[in-house]
């Protein structure tokens, strides 16, 4: 089947030149050539902290969201079988023993429901600017099953502080520390993305993610009070 409306739409192009030279022999100024791209389709990542904090800021399980994307970038329309299939790797920068693998297929998609897919015929359209996204969640386990986050070195956060008061006889005292440790991290995130059957897949160049790991949540932080 391969790229339906691509190939119609260049062949009705070479129809109407041919009809117009034809009719108006003539004219000998030739039309610009077609600039067509080798692949049409571009790829990128994209991610976010998703981690999970309990209700006092505390961090409950750390998680990267990672959306892997491609876009049509032709001036056409493309359609073809779907195939949803890739793969992403990461890669942590420190210690490139630590890495992840995530296998891309339907189920990695989002927002099935936005995407010009027809699963009867399993047919994929793509317009021009179109893009389909991807997304896993990934809790720092690399594939050996180690935590790559035990190995992160944590810097105390010597803005955030947490005070709690407590009874101290008819008073109270205020207790007071920093609780948010946090750790600047690098991934290479890399790999390929194969939306079409009938069409080569995007390669994923390597790129650098960078995230902001922490173990209290910033937002929860508490400035000291002002002495009188």
């Amino acid at each position: 089947m391969g790229i339906l409306r691509e190939r119609g739409f260049r062949w009705i192009i070479i129809f109407s030149v041919s009809g117009i030279l034809l009719m108006f022999n003539a004219c000998t100024e030739s039309l610009p050539l077609r600039n067509d791209p080798v692949l049409p389709l571009t790829g990128k990542v994209e991610s976010t902290v998703s981690s999970v904090y309990k209700s006092d800021g505390v961090l409950l399980y750390p998680e990267m969201t990672v959306y892997p994307k491609v876009k049509n970038i032709y001036d056409e329309t493309l359609q073809g079988y779907g195939d949803f299939k890739g793969e992403i790797k990461v890669v942590w920068e420190r210690d490139s023993s630590f890495t992840k693998t995530f296998v891309l297929n339907k189920s990695s998609l989002m927002e099935n429901r936005r995407y010009k897919f027809d699963p009867s015929q399993n047919v994929l359209t793509m317009d021009q600017g179109d893009e389909i996204s991807f997304f896993f969640k990934w809790n720092f386990i690399a594939d050996n099953g180690r935590r790559i986050d035990s190995s992160f070195v944590l810097n105390v956060d010597g803005s955030c502080w947490k005070i709690v008061s407590v009874p101290r006889g008819k008073r109270f005292a205020n207790i007071v520390w920093n609780p948010r440790k946090f750790s600047v991290e690098r991934f290479i995130v890399s790999g390929y993305i194969k939306p079409f059957k009938d069409l080569a897949a995007v390669i994923i160049q390597p790129y650098v993610v960078t995230i902001e790991y922490e173990t209290y949540k910033k937002g929860d932080c508490q400035s000291l009070p002002v002495p009188r």
